[in-house]
């Protein structure tokens, strides 16, 4: 792998608030600086600044020392989406600093050692699944897409992928989903990599990647 051509000792920030934890990570070229993984019982919007003043603290970084932002984009949690994607952006604005935005599925992929195509499955709604199929180089051969049941038991019948989830081991008829847990250090490669090859979100356009329909209930006023 050839070494990455960062300014000397860049620092970044990345938080992920898409599911029922909040993690935080501060972090440069040569290590991770501080991070917070805990659960947050869904009240990340109570949690996410003082757990982002404390993980500064813990990192000694100031918020002017910081050169970037990253977020974990979705799909997940609608309203941990927006929280995380709200954040990131004021603080990207008020720095003036560069957004990067990652899939949840292209990190699972990336935790994947072995060397072989496979499938990333995440739970969505009942009988729908979030679905990304990747080569050996965790390059895309099917993009992340929203899948009911029959067409997944469809394309695993077709070629009987590896199936991988950051969730709980489920099945989806007879094929196993694994649980695997993405490392740390793939989240700092990943984050730094886009950093490096300048793949910046513009803050103006950016959206939570939902892969989904969001149902809003309409509140009729007499």
């Amino acid at each position: 792998m050839n070494p990455l051509l960062l300014p000397e000792m860049s620092r970044l920030l990345y938080f992920d608030t898409s599911g029922s934890q909040i993690q935080l990570m501060v972090f440069n070229e040569d290590r991770i600086l501080a991070m917070i993984r805990q659960d947050s019982g869904n009240n990340h919007a109570s949690q996410i600044i003082p757990l982002l003043n404390t993980i500064m603290e813990q990192a000694e970084c100031k918020p002017e020392e910081l050169d970037a932002v990253a977020v974990l984009n979705g799909p997940g949690s609608y309203t941990g989406l927006r929280i995380a994607l709200s954040a990131a952006k004021g603080i990207c604005l008020h720095r003036n600093i560069p957004l990067i935005l990652l899939s949840n599925l292209d990190l699972i992929s990336h935790a994947v050692t072995m060397n072989a195509e496979h499938m990333v499955v995440l739970k969505a709604r009942t009988q729908e699944y979030f679905v990304g199929i990747y080569d050996e180089q965790h390059q895309h051969i099917l993009k992340p897409v929203l899948m009911h049941e029959s067409e997944l038991l469809d394309r695993l019948e077709q070629h009987s992928y590896p199936c991988f989830t950051n969730q709980e081991e489920f099945q989806v008829g007879p094929h196993q989903i694994q649980k695997i847990e993405e490392k740390p250090e793939t989240i700092q490669h990943l984050v730094l990599l886009a950093f490096d090859q300048k793949e910046f979100a513009d803050l103006g356009q950016s959206e939570p990647f939902y892969l989904k329909k969001v149902h809003i209930n309409k509140i009729n006023k007499l």
